[in-house]
């Protein structure tokens, strides 16, 4: 993956999550590890594997968390992000369940629509999810403005096919 590729996920997320969000990625411009990213000209996605546990989730022993989906705003409903979204859903749902923790405030819809397509569902939701992240990482939510974040995250799944 090339520099800019990285200088342009950091900027891209810290502008559509809230400055500083990133960070929780990426580490002097590089990703953390057990992180992997994919990117277009206008859109990114970040994507992590987990061992679940089988108490806790039976279907599958394996997963991946799609962790972050930004598109440039000014390309938000123009199919750039729904692109990338489906070519990393054609790649990975043969293989394993795909985990989807969305970021959730009164009147968002991110990527609802795309998981009801993909025949995803609700798992959980989770009331102030990043409170405790957002203040010791000094991340500026863009709904809540400074620490603490109080908004609410869904968890979704998209099983294997």
């Amino acid at each position: 993956m090339k520099p800019s590729s990285f200088k342009f996920a950091l900027s891209l997320i810290n502008s559509r999550f809230g400055d500083g969000y990133a960070s929780a990625y990426f580490e002097n411009d590089e990703l953390k590890e057990g992180f992997h990213l994919l990117s277009s000209d206008s859109a990114v996605l970040i994507y992590s594997p987990v061992e679940l546990h089988p108490k806790f989730y039976a279907h599958s022993k394996n997963a991946l968390v799609l962790n972050v989906a930004a598109v440039q705003k000014n390309l938000q409903n123009t199919g750039k992000a729904s692109a990338l979204l489906n070519g990393f859903h054609e790649q990975f749902s043969g293989h394993c369940d795909i985990l989807i923790p969305l970021w959730y405030y009164e009147g968002s819809t991110n990527l609802q629509h795309w998981i009801q397509k993909k025949e995803g569902r609700l798992l959980a939701s989770f009331n102030e999810y990043w409170k405790k992240e957002s203040i010791e990482m000094a991340y500026v939510c863009l709904h809540c403005g400074a620490p603490p974040c109080l908004c609410r995250m869904d968890l979704y799944l998209l099983p294997r096919k």
